[in-house]
C-alpha cells in the first residue's frame, strides 16, 4: 500500500480529546514546531511487513525560548483511484514512462535529484505493445500520459530543438491529446483467462504519442518545468508523474510569453484556437481526466514551498524566461493550491 508521511497539528480540548486544527489557528509555538522539523520520505510504498526508515531532523531557530513545541506526525493510507480498473495480479507499465529510450538516469543523493547521460543506461530493445497497457489503470494511464506530454512541451521551446523536432513534439501532443480522454470514457477491459485482453485504438494511440514525446527527451535540453519536477520528487518524494501533471499547466504559462510559436503549437495540437489558452488548456485537459491537480494533493505542505523556490533557483536548468523569485514563488503557489492558469496579459 502507498502512504502519505505528514505533519498536522492537534490540540487537546477540555474532554481531553485531540482535535484537528488548520496552520491559521495554530499558536506561535505550533507554528515554530512545524518550522522546525524537517523529515523524508514524505510519499512511500510498502509491501506487506517490509520495513521502512523515515528520517526526522530538528532545526530550532536561534534564541528559541524554553517550552514545549508540539506537532504530530500522521500517516495515512493514499486510495487507489481506479483499483477495480486492475486485478490484483496484474503489474502494467505505465505508458507515459518514456525515459527508458534515452541514455538519460536520475540519482537522488542527500535529498537532491541529479540526472546525467550515459549511452550505457539504453536498452537494446523496447517493446510498444497496446495489448501490454490494456489493463493500465485509467488514473495511472491519465497521469503518465500527461508526463509523456511534459517532454514535448518542454522540447518545443528548447534552445538546442530543431524543425523535425518540433513536429514530433506537436504530433506526440496531438495523439496524447486525443487518445487519453478515450481511455478516460471506456470501460476497463480486464483479460480473461487463455485470451488476449482488449485493445482500443485509444490505447495503441497514447502508445504512439508517449514514443514521440518521450523521444524529445534524449535529443533537446529540458527545463523549468523539469527543474521544478526534479526539486519537488528528489527533495520532497513526491509522486513522478502526479508531480509532472499538476506543473506542466504553470511551468507553461510562466513562459508563455516568450515563447510565442511554442505555444501556437501547444494551442493547436490541443485543438485550441490561439495560443494564449495553451496553458489554460493543459490544465483543463488534466482536469477532464480527474487527475490531481494541486500539489497539496500530493502531500506537499504550504510552508515547504519557499524552500522549493530557493533549490529552483540554484543550478538552474536552461529556460526561455530568467527566474526571478517572487514570480517562480506565486508560480507555486498556484500549482500548489491547482488555480487554473489564465492567458497573459
Amino acid at each position: 500500500a502507498t502512504y502519505r508521511i505528514s505533519l498536522e497539528l492537534r490540540r487537546m480540548d477540555e474532554t481531553g480529546e485531540f482535535r484537528d486544527i488548520a496552520e491559521a489557528e495554530a499558536s506561535e509555538h505550533e507554528r515554530l514546531a512545524l518550522e522546525m522539523v524537517r523529515y523524508a520520505p514524505r510519499r512511500i510504498t510498502l509491501m506487506p511487513g517490509q520495513p521502512q526508515a523515515v528520517r526526522i531532523s530538528i532545526r530550532p531557530p536561534e534564541g528559541l525560548p524554553d517550552g514545549e513545541y508540539r506537532v504530530h506526525m500522521s500517516f495515512r493510507a493514499v486510495p487507489s483511484l481506479e483499483a477495480a480498473d486492475s486485478p490484483a495480479n496484474q503489474a502494467p507499465t505505465a505508458q507515459g514512462v518514456s525515459i527508458k529510450l534515452t541514455p538519460i538516469y536520475g540519482i537522488t543523493e542527500a535529498g537532491l535529484k541529479k540526472t546525467g547521460r550515459d549511452p550505457r543506461v539504453l536498452p537494446r530493445t523496447v517493446i510498444y505493445d497496446p495489448e501490454l497497457s490494456s489493463t493500465l489503470p485509467v488514473a495511472l494511464s491519465a497521469t503518465s500520459g500527461m508526463n509523456a506530454m511534459a517532454h514535448a512541451v518542454e522540447g518545443l521551446y528548447a534552445s538546442d530543438s530543431n524543425p523535425i523536432l518540433d513536429l514530433m513534439a506537436e504530433e506526440g501532443i496531438r495523439a496524447l491529446a486525443t487518445a487519453l480522454p478515450q481511455i478516460r470514457q471506456q470501460p476497463p477491459h480486464l483479460a480473461q483467462p487463455n485470451q488476449p485482453a482488449q485493445v482500443s485504438e485509444a490505447r495503441a494511440q497514447a502508445l504512439y504519442g508517449a514514443w514521440l514525446c518521450g523521444s524529445m527527451l534524449g535529443q533537446v535540453s529540458m527545463a523549468l518545468h523539469h527543474k521544478l519536477c526534479h526539486t519537488l520528487g528528489g527533495s520532497f518524494n513526491l509522486p513522478h508523474a502526479e508531480t509532472h501533471t499538476v506543473v506542466l499547466p504553470h511551468a507553461l504559462a510562466f513562459n508563455l510569453p516568450q515563447v510565442p510559436l511554442a505555444a501556437q503549437r501547444i494551442a493547436r495540437a490541443l485543438g485550441l484556437p490561439h495560443a494564449g489558452l495553451a496553458a489554460a488548456g493543459l490544465y483543463d485537459l488534466a482536469h477532464s481526466l480527474g487527475t490531481p491537480l494541486g500539489l497539496r494533493e500530493l502531500g506537499l505542505q504550504e510552508r515547504d514551498l519557499d524552500r522549493v523556490c530557493e533549490l529552483a533557483l540554484t543550478q538552474q536548468y536552461p529556460n526561455p524566461r530568467p527566474l526571478e523569485k517572487n514570480a517562480l514563488r506565486q508560480l507555486l503557489q498556484m500549482a500548489y493550491e491547482g488555480i487554473r492558469p489564465g492567458a497573459p496579459d
